[in-house]
């Protein structure tokens, strides 16, 4: 194997662990870290494609990185779905807090009137 295969090969375990991390992050709501995955992700995908043309995939193990490949899109696509569902979430939360605004402009409005809350012979 080339340094340049073997270079591929941890690059490519690389991002099998990133995509882990991602589901990890994603099912914590951990949204910062995504970020830095995901750019994380980009950067491996960038220096796996320099090195794509260097691989032989006649070679016994392209077999074993084609079943790989396979899982890592799967994970990635659960990923999605756990992103889409996040998006979904966050969506009701932001009408439920709509809401709830809503309901306190109404309540600031009567607090907020320029007139006495009780009637001047009330007051000593």
């Amino acid at each position: 194997m080339t340094s340049k295969e073997q270079r591929f090969w941890l690059l490519f375990g690389e991002y099998e662990r990133l995509v882990e991390e991602e589901s990890f992050s994603l099912k914590e709501h951990n949204l910062p870290y995504m970020d830095t995955i995901l750019r994380r992700k980009q950067s491996v995908l960038e220096a796996m494609s320099l090195l794509e043309e260097s691989i032989d995939n006649t070679r016994d193990d392209w077999h074993e990185f084609q079943q790989r490949l396979k899982i890592v899109k799967g994970k990635q696509a659960s990923n999605l779905r756990l992103l889409n569902e996040l998006r979904e979430d966050v969506g009701s939360e932001i009408k439920a807090m709509s809401a709830r605004q809503s309901r306190l402009k109404q309540f600031r409005h009567s607090y907020t009137q320029e007139r006495e809350p009780f009637p001047s012979r009330y007051m000593a």
